[in-house]
């Protein structure tokens, strides 16, 4: 189970799971960007809009590419834990002194509980190998993976020795989160435009446009079939998914 009083790098990775954002992505997200929707009221989305620069924790304008700024929805599931942490900030604020703080102004990915202070993209890539040495995740696992699929690609094969047959990646990383984010919407039966909108990838089907994808009818749609994704989503047990 997630915990809402869980450390600022804690909810950085959280963000990376959950909404696929990029490390940077997820420390440029201050709590103000959770917004209700005008069109369906019920239902929340984030903005991502903003970034950490390179080796650092200030934030930029943009993001890797020029497809970063989007929004995305939130499943039922995770817009209740932003909002109950949101809830946990501002009272502990409250307890210490500061009354007159605008949470909303305020970094998501804070570091540890200092919820002024905003996380570099190293504090969560460094916060992702901790997590995953106590989960008892090897490299092998993810090496394994990327060896098949090099093995897979001809042109590689024909070209392959076996010094990079033996290629392995040093450390998992935080992004396998947001690969595993992309992986579950295909699952899930997500198009593909929506899933490199989501992503903030180039969109390579030009009926659909960014713009286009970013009204609040699609979020909703998309936000509906999000409810199927394994584990978070409310509706994963009546998915075919397995």
């Amino acid at each position: 189970a997630i915990d809402h009083t869980q450390s600022g790098q804690k909810m950085g990775l959280y963000l990376m799971y959950v909404l696929g954002v990029r490390n940077a992505e997820a420390c440029g997200c201050n709590f103000g960007n959770i917004k209700q929707m005008q069109t369906h009221p019920e239902c929340y989305k984030i903005r991502i809009l903003e970034t950490t620069m390179i080796d650092s924790n200030e934030k930029q304008a943009g993001g890797k590419t020029g497809n970063a700024p989007r929004y995305s929805p939130l499943i039922d599931s995770v817009r209740e834990f932003l909002l109950k942490r949101r809830e946990y900030v501002q009272s502990r604020l409250i307890a210490i002194g500061y009354t007159d703080v605008n949470v909303d102004e305020l970094p998501i990915a804070c570091v540890g509980k200092d919820f002024f202070k905003r996380c570099s993209a190293d504090d969560l890539t460094d916060a992702a190998r901790e997590l995953f040495q106590q989960l008892g995740f090897k490299r092998e696992m993810l090496c394994a993976v990327n060896r098949q699929r090099m093995m897979e690609n001809a042109d590689l094969r024909e070209t392959m020795n076996s010094a990079a047959a033996d290629i392995v990646e040093p450390d998992l990383t935080a992004y396998i989160l947001r690969r595993t984010y992309a992986t579950h919407l295909a699952a899930i039966g997500m198009e593909k435009s929506k899933i490199e909108y989501l992503i903030g990838h180039m969109i390579q089907d030009s009926y659909d446009t960014r713009n286009a994808l970013s009204h609040e009818d699609y979020l909703y749609e998309m936000k509906q079939l999000l409810e199927k994704r394994p584990l978070i989503g409310s509706n994963c047990l009546n998915s075919d998914v397995i």
